[in-house]
């Protein structure tokens, strides 16, 4: 009795471990059923979506077709706006290059016309320092006929071409001085203004040297209109001869 006892107790643990088993097999089952499902599903929704992209492609290769004259136009138009923002472009920087080469000649025109200012006025500037320190002042002859000739540094071989020189400006003078007269005056001036050369100091006793200057000694002459003592002084001293100093 007790050995089958055993035995029953045996079959019994066993058939509890199958039912447990087979329970286990149909809740797998079932999940297998709906996976089976689920994956019927989501294999519709797949052939959905190919059926909705094969569509779109159609629709897109139709519109694509359809519209290829408007991207040709698109195309054409993008490139001749291209071209008309080079060709302004190319226009502004043409103008600025002008401006540019106006504004370099006004500035060398402006800097001209300074420089010739900054000349008139040290000029007139110096004409009147000259004409403080001169008694006579400049002799200047504006807006008159008369001729101006200055003759520097003149030894007495010269005389002969001053002469000439006076001869012909009595000839374009009017004819009022005659052309002797012309040679008289200028060599009388050239001659005036000359100073012989000057000879080595001897070597004199200071007693001899007082008497002799105060032998040579003689009243200077007064200086005349245009001229001053410095120049008469000078060895270098410029006659100038007018038509208005012959009359």
């Amino acid at each position: 009795m007790m050995l089958i006892d055993v035995q029953l107790r045996c079959l019994r643990e066993s058939l509890y471990a199958h039912l447990e088993t087979g329970q286990a097999l149909s809740r797998e089952m079932a999940l297998l059923q709906e996976t089976k499902k689920h994956i019927a599903q989501i294999s519709d929704e797949a052939t959905g979506m190919e059926a909705a992209f094969i569509a779109l492609e159609r629709l897109y290769t139709s519109l694509a077709a359809a519209d290829t004259k408007r991207a040709d136009e698109l195309a054409h138009q993008e490139s001749e706006h291209r071209r008309i923002r080079h060709q302004h472009y190319l226009q502004l920087q043409q103008e600025m290059d002008s401006q540019y080469e106006e504004l370099q000649r006004n500035s060398v025109h402006a800097r001209a016309a300074h420089a010739e200012r900054s000349f008139q006025q040290d000029l007139e500037m110096y004409r009147q320092m000259q004409s403080q320190a001169t008694p006579g002042g400049l002799a200047q002859q504006q807006g008159k006929s008369s001729q101006v000739k200055s003759i520097a540094k003149m030894p007495e071989t010269d005389t002969a071409a001053a002469a000439a020189l006076a001869d012909s400006s009595s000839n374009t003078s009017g004819g009022t001085v005659s052309a002797h007269g012309a040679k008289e005056a200028a060599t009388t001036i050239i001659t005036k203004h000359q100073r012989p050369p000057r000879q080595p100091a001897s070597p004199e006793p200071l007693s001899t040297v007082r008497r002799h200057h105060h032998k040579t000694q003689q009243p200077q002459p007064q200086p005349t209109a245009g001229s001053s003592e410095d120049d008469e002084d000078s060895p270098e001293a410029i006659v100038i001869l007018e038509d208005e100093d012959f009359i």
